[in-house]
């Protein structure tokens, strides 16, 4: 196998920027670059273990699908824009959600609203202005709220650590 000193980084994780070193690692010869972030997995870790920029970057993705659907499936049926939101969405804002889980309003608002979305998407409304009404369409499409989903992740994930033999 040959290295590639393009494609190899690292990052120093640290909570306290005081007590940063710098310090600097070669491999092969090669002086490595410093990154504040690192994707692996398809997980973005930071520099200071908060998850504001994976939020934002699976955010991102997430829109740009919804995006998609909505300008290809714009004369399906409801039933078959919910699908495509549940099977080629949702996965994106769940993707190893277990370890990743935010706690911060403001990214929990963040992937909530990628899911508000699409709950416009898929009732196909777009000009109703009225408080709560997008909630209404949340519910009525018996969507759990992604908070939940993700809790419930976590508590599988530990079940199947716990019985695990």
């Amino acid at each position: 196998m040959k290295f590639h000193p393009g494609k190899c980084n690292f990052i120093r994780i640290s909570t306290n920027s005081k007590s940063k070193k710098e310090t600097y690692y070669k491999l092969h010869g090669h002086t490595l670059e410093t990154v504040p972030t690192s994707k692996y997995l398809g997980v973005n870790f930071s520099e200071d273990l908060q998850w504001k920029h994976h939020v934002d970057v699976t955010a991102k993705i997430a829109s740009k699908s919804i995006g998609f659907l909505r300008r290809n499936l714009r004369e399906c049926r409801k039933n078959v824009r919910n699908a495509a939101y549940i099977s080629l969405v949702r996965p994106t804002l769940e993707n190893a959600s277990a370890a990743w889980d935010p706690h911060t309003t403001e990214d929990i608002n963040r992937i909530e609203q990628v899911q508000r979305r699409a709950a416009r998407f898929v009732t196909n409304n777009y000009t109703d202005e009225t408080h709560g009404c997008v909630t209404n369409m949340v519910k009525t499409q018996e969507w759990e709220q992604l908070t939940n989903r993700r809790s419930n992740h976590r508590l599988v994930m530990l079940y199947k650590i716990q019985h695990m033999s």
